[in-house]
């Protein structure tokens, strides 16, 4: 897989458009986002382009709710290596943390209220 070839769903075919718009349209601050998973238990609830599972492009409308889950686990596991890393080198913040920080929290509260949906 490389950054010039075609990207393409490997479930359904469809092509990842390169004016797909962007995965916030329609919001206008990262506290507007839902805290709840939505109805089937997906928590990826902004439409992204693709995500790259098992190795294969998989747009949107083909992931499943638990690889959605798996997904936003591993972004928040590889947020906080990232950060830990900067950290250890003495890298200041900068200007993208707050946000990539508040989306990763967005995350877990869906994953967390979904577990207490799953336990209770």
């Amino acid at each position: 897989m490389t950054d010039n070839e075609p990207k393409v769903c490997s479930r359904c075919g469809s092509g990842i458009a390169s004016d797909w718009p962007s995965p916030f349209e329609g919001w206008h601050a990262i506290q507007d986002l839902p805290d709840d998973p939505d109805d089937a238990g997906g928590v990826l609830r902004e439409r992204f382009q693709f995500a790259v599972v098992e190795g294969d492009y998989v747009c949107s409308d083909c992931i499943s709710p638990e690889e959605q889950r798996e997904l936003a686990g591993r972004y928040i596991e590889l947020l906080r290596e990232a950060l830990a890393q900067r950290e250890a080198a003495g890298i200041d913040p900068d200007w993208s943390e707050g946000t990539l920080i508040s989306y990763a929290q967005v995350l877990q509260e869906r994953l967390d209220r979904l577990a207490g949906r799953d336990d209770g």
